[in-house]
């Protein structure tokens, strides 16, 4: 986590989960003028919390809003941060820290669930576009590699929604289909109809006598 600090930018409200949730960097956010929504760990403690003053509505989803220190002995921090407490879609509690004050605490909470879509779309990137390994580690490799994987995957699925509504192979979901590819053991109907639809489809095939 040494590096950390080099991905919150003043420029914008830096949403995080529990790994960046450290109490004594959050002095240095603030001084620093970079604003945060960070969730605290579960064991976090509130030091001296005092109420906030604004009035939720009473619709609100908000369990608790709190000005207060965190952490205990060396590990407190030096300034007052404000806490927002609400809980998830499961019910699971989710404890907030935050540099801004002049916004809502719904909306507090708002912002991090924004972050949850990003951790969706990484799962999805996982389960489905297949990445055991990077090719390379600069921006411009990691890109190659997400955009080609990401082609790969909409094209394999453009090939099964044209087939896969005829009866003789509405047998395998795409999630079968992909599965299946990736392990070798595709039927043989579906094999023919791949390389049948590869040579309709690959590129230069104008110019390639047959």
């Amino acid at each position: 986590m040494g590096s950390s600090n080099e991905l919150f930018d003043a420029a914008y409200i830096n949403a995080a989960d529990r790994a960046y949730a450290k109490c004594t960097r959050f002095d240095n956010y603030v001084e620093q003028k970079r604003d945060f929504v960070i969730r605290l760990k579960d064991e976090v403690v509130l030091h001296e919390p005092l109420p906030s003053r604004r009035q939720r509505p009473e619709d609100s989803f908000i369990e608790q809003g709190v000005i207060c220190q965190l952490g205990t002995g060396v590990n407190r921090s030096r300034l007052r941060n404000r806490v927002v407490k609400f809980r998830d879609s499961a019910g699971n509690p989710i404890t907030l820290a935050t540099s801004l004050k002049r916004i809502s605490a719904e909306k507090i909470a708002e912002i991090y669930k924004l972050r949850w879509h990003i951790e969706v779309f990484f799962r999805w990137i996982k389960q489905h576009l297949k990445f055991p390994a990077l090719f390379g580690t600069t921006p411009n490799a990691v890109y190659s590699q997400l955009f080609i994987a990401l082609l790969v995957y909409l094209l394999l699925k453009a090939f099964t929604m044209r087939y896969i509504r005829v009866p003789a192979f509405s047998d395998l979901t795409f999630a079968d289909f992909t599965r299946l590819l990736g392990l070798h053991h595709l039927p043989a109907g579906w094999v023919l109809l791949l390389y049948q639809y590869w040579l309709i489809n690959r590129p230069g095939k104008d110019s390639v006598k047959m």
